[in-house]
């Protein structure tokens, strides 16, 4: 131990002569008074210390030593700032009167930045930075670190700038004159200020729709899209121009968990939009998990560990977008609307972060890093996402808009019903009272008939009357059938020929008076059904082919399978036009004005074809005048309707 101890000093002395042979002042950057714009970054000579309570006199020493690292390139990263960077350099004013410049580093989310200037004396002083003057009040700040610097005639003047927190540290430095420095800040400013009305008028819009759209999405939309903005000011450094009170470290952990929401929304946003949970639930189950786990823990990185929450914001962002990329896909091919535009919203953060893994590994961030590049792509997002959110918008107004005006066309429609079944009830004294009194007159008829013959003639003229009454009563009946087969009905399997033999048994009896001949053929077809719509479905068919058939012509009832399987009740009577065929299914039509007999209140098809609706029916109507009618009811291939 003894033997190694004069040999450690031995190497230590060694060191510093060497340290101090190669010790060497900063080249001075030459700052003319007409150029705008002087890098000043060539000329660094960087350091890197443990210690925190380092000063700027040790780090002058440190970097004026052979240790320290030359800059190759503006973007050359160094690693991240946990421990304290010092860069020394040097800017000689060759004018013979005082400039003033402005020193600024190219980059907006640095954490602690500051700047010492050696004075006459030989002594280190920290100058104020730009924002610093601003602190206290909105506004006044710059996008990126500046300071004023007063460069004495014809003198160089050694500066050391020190960088320190979680961000990568670079340093492209470079000496401004104001008014270029001014020009710059005023384009940026613009573009942000388009970025900012652009995205403020998609935020105004959706908002506007709220209030009439029930649509729990919008709400999401908009916060999505504050998110992505709030990000996008935080890397293009507006934010800090904005709040120049704030410092950086308040600054990251804004702009962190702006896009922690965004991309923790941003899937809650995707499931729902896309309705994952329709086509692909296990999809809508991790889509929830991963935006609820980077709301919840995200702003717990961001403030406990700053140097792992970036490295989680990069990699977890890229991540994200790449999942809803692939998502927004699979959506596309499944013909979901507007899905194309999510996935181009999430495609521009992915190329972006790839760019910036990219960047990372070459040492060469590219133009990503740059303002116009962070709000470009906040832009294009916010345009996709305002764009689909607006087709969605849209679709449901008109939606809404149809549903409203097919309720007016409802309304009006059962008030017209309304008004004719007022009339018509209206009506129905005279229309009963007429049949009734045949009845009476025939009945007396009937007791001073002499003969069988005029016994069975005012028989028969009594018979007429009463199936006159009938037909009223039964149309008042359909009356409330019309209401009735709103009502979901109960369904029951049953044999088609045991429902339809009582019937034709029946009507044979009603059709005798004209000698119409009603064909039956019997089918083993069984059904399922409700067994009193369906009977009087065709109890209505027949009673309307009977009606207007003329005596001695046929009515065919009968199963077809050509076309599917359907019902056929098919008679040889009058026929309709084309006009009386469009007209056939709605209420209180009567085609048959030319007969003294009255024929109901006209809502015999109209009961059809509700109750045929309750029932999940579909009835076809053919039709030709003079050629007859015929009516079909299709029943599936297993004979289940």
């Amino acid at each position: 131990m003894r033997r190694g101890l004069p040999a450690l000093l031995v190497a230590g002395c060694i060191a510093c002569l060497a340290l101090t042979a190669h010790a060497s002042p900063p080249v001075p950057v030459e700052v003319g008074p007409e150029a705008e714009r002087v890098a000043v970054w060539p000329t660094l000579r960087v350091v890197v210390s443990a210690d925190r309570n380092l000063g700027a006199a040790q780090a002058a020493v440190l970097a004026n030593g052979g240790g320290a690292i030359a800059v190759d390139s503006p973007n050359h990263i160094f690693g991240r700032g946990t421990a304290p960077y010092w860069a020394l350099f040097s800017l000689y004013n060759p004018a013979p009167s005082e400039q003033l410049r402005l020193l600024a580093v190219e980059t907006t989310t640095q954490f602690d930045m500051r700047l010492f200037a050696r004075s006459a004396t030989g002594a280190w002083r920290q100058l104020p930075s730009l924002a610093d003057a601003a602190a206290g009040r909105i506004g006044g700040g710059t996008t990126r670190p500046a300071w004023a610097l007063e460069l004495a005639p014809r003198q160089a003047t050694e500066f050391l700038l020190r960088i320190e927190g979680p961000a990568i540290v670079r340093f492209p430095v470079f000496a401004y004159h104001p008014v270029d420095f001014a020009e710059r800040e005023r384009n940026i400013t613009v573009a942000i200020g388009i970025a900012l009305g652009g995205c403020l008028f998609i935020i105004i819009y959706a908002a506007s729709l709220r209030r009439y759209l029930d649509d729990t999405l919008i709400l999401l939309f908009i916060y999505m899209i504050i998110a992505d903005l709030v990000g996008a000011l935080w890397l293009s450094g507006f934010l800090a121009q904005l709040f120049p009170m704030l410092p950086e470290t308040a600054l990251s952990p804004i702009g962190f968990a702006a896009y922690a929401s965004l991309f923790g929304c941003g899937s809650l946003h995707a499931r729902a939009y896309l309705n994952c949970a329709s086509w692909a639930p296990r999809t809508d189950f991790l889509l929830r998990v991963l935006g609820w786990l980077w709301l919840a823990l995200a702003p717990f990185f961001a403030l406990a560990f700053p140097v792992a929450a970036r490295i989680l914001l990069v990699w977890g962002g890229a991540a994200i977008a790449a999942i809803l990329v692939v998502v927004s896909a699979l959506a596309t091919h499944r013909k979901i609307r507007f899905s194309p535009y999510i996935g181009v919203a999430w495609l521009a953060y992915l190329v972006g972060g790839m760019f910036f893994l990219a960047a990372r590994i070459i040492d060469n961030p590219v133009a990503w890093s740059s303002s116009a590049f962070v709000l470009l792509q906040a832009t294009v997002v916010a345009a996709c996402f305002g764009f689909a959110m607006s087709q969605r918008l849209m679709q449901q107004r008109d939606a809404l808009v149809a549903a409203r005006q097919q309720a007016v066309m409802e309304r009006e429609k059962a008030a017209a019903l309304m008004r004719e079944r007022s009339l018509l009830f209206a009506a129905t004294n005279h229309d009963l009272r007429q049949p009734l009194l045949g009845v009476n007159l025939f009945a007396d008829l009937l007791k001073s008939a002499a003969t069988p013959a005029e016994r069975e003639e005012r028989s028969r003229k009594l018979d007429l009357a009463l199936k006159e009454v009938d037909e009223l009563l039964l149309g008042i009946q359909q009356l409330a059938t019309v209401h009735e087969a709103e009502h979901r009905p109960v369904m029951q399997r049953v044999k088609l020929d045991d429902l339809l033999a009582p019937i034709i048994e029946e009507y044979r009896g009603r059709s005798e008076y004209k000698r119409i001949t009603i064909r039956y053929v019997p089918s083993r077809l069984s059904i399922t059904t409700h067994v009193p719509y369906f009977q009087r479905i065709v109890r209505n068919v027949l009673s309307n082919a009977i009606r207007y058939t003329e005596q001695g012509d046929r009515i065919l009832v009968g199963c077809r399978r050509g076309g599917g399987l359907r019902l056929v009740i098919a008679d040889t009577g009058h026929g309709m036009t084309e006009d009386q065929i469009r007209r056939a299914f709605d209420a209180f039509q009567r085609f048959d004005t030319k007969s003294s007999i009255p024929d109901g209140f006209g809502l015999g098809l109209f009961s059809t074809k509700s109750l045929a609706n309750s029932l999940g029916l579909a009835v076809a109507l053919k039709s030709r005048a003079g050629r007859g009618t015929e009516f079909s009811i299709a029943l599936s291939a297993s004979g289940t309707p």
